[in-house]
């Protein structure tokens, strides 16, 4: 919650709201899943943003209970858990959920992962040289960050697996190469990430081209954002 405060010798009062707590279980398989941080994410992104710093997280029990407590009321979030404490048992699909007053208790009940997707894929340099040691893909999902790195082997392949349905950004850490703009999913205005919707398994042949990484001009805005939730992520055809 922020505010602003008078100088000077005024007393200034602040009252802080109990605010609500959110509760579920995590399960997959039918039995409750331990150690798993689960987030809470504002739906609205100037809330995200701006006013409450992010997400909230905690971290499932040993039947899989979790609860948030504090959480700012008559507001809508998005639950989701994190995909690297998750993913060699499934995936959990990011969820809606409102909570409505002050001191509520919103009862999620059992939340359930079932069998998450996968990404392969393959990275091709266009001078036809083969990549440099130590490439690397990076895949970010959108709300909340998290980012997911896979080494590239020898081949040039890479593989993520245990992702929930959702939207994310992919790109290469790779010494003298940048991502190609032959790439279907191409971010348009910094050229630095594929981005689109990952909701089953993708099987991804990725370009790149010799260069140096374009530079950062300014954050992706709505209208970029929103593509990538309904368009499937895509690179290259397969010659």
């Amino acid at each position: 919650m922020a505010c602003t405060l008078n100088g000077g010798e005024q007393v200034n009062e602040l009252t802080m709201p109990r605010g609500a707590s959110v509760a579920g279980k995590l399960m997959c398989r039918g039995s409750g899943v331990t150690e798993v941080t689960m987030n809470l994410t504002p739906l609205d992104r100037k809330d995200y943003a701006k006013e409450l710093g992010g997400c909230t997280t905690v971290t499932s029990s040993e039947n899989g209970s979790f609860l948030f407590t504090n959480v700012p009321a008559d507001r809508a979030y998005i639950l989701s858990a994190r995909i690297r404490g998750l993913a060699q048992l499934g995936a959990l699909k990011s969820t809606e959920c409102t909570v409505q007053g002050d001191e509520s208790v919103l009862e999620l009940g059992d939340v359930t992962a079932e069998k998450g997707n996968s990404l392969t894929g393959l990275l091709v340099c266009s001078d036809g040289n083969p990549l440099p040691a130590g490439t690397k893909v990076r895949l970010s999902r959108q709300v909340p960050t998290e980012a997911l790195d896979a080494t590239v082997d020898k081949e040039g392949r890479f593989e993520f697996k245990g992702l929930p349905p959702e939207a994310y950004d992919l790109s290469v850490i790779c010494k003298g190469y940048c991502l190609s703009p032959e790439n279907e999913s191409i971010e348009p205005r910094n050229k630095r990430a594929l981005l689109g919707l990952i909701d089953n398994d993708i099987d991804l042949r990725v370009k790149l081209d010799p260069g140096e990484q374009p530079q950062q001009v300014g954050a992706y805005d709505g209208a970029i954002l929103e593509r990538p939730s309904k368009t499937p992520l895509k690179g290259i055809d397969a010659p």
